[in-house]
């Protein structure tokens, strides 16, 4: 499967969310996140659509994904 910026933008709120972060304060930088992510992953320019493996690689690699999805230290 795939996941496009919808979908992701998605997901990164739920995560705001469920860590406690209030998604909407932090918005604009939720948006540069998704597209930094999205224009490193979509090599093969496939209008931002990515691979569900290569997200989850990412989030393994990325340490500001990771501590999102860590939900308890």
């Amino acid at each position: 499967g795939v996941i496009d910026r919808f979908k992701l933008v998605k997901m990164m709120e739920a995560l705001y969310h469920a860590k406690g972060l209030n998604a909407n304060d932090g918005y604009n930088v939720l948006l540069k996140k998704v597209d930094q992510l999205i224009a490193r992953l979509d090599k093969e320019k496939d209008g931002g659509r990515i691979p569900r493996y290569k997200f989850i690689e990412s989030c393994l690699n990325d340490s500001h994904l990771k501590e999102l999805l860590t939900m308890y230290k």
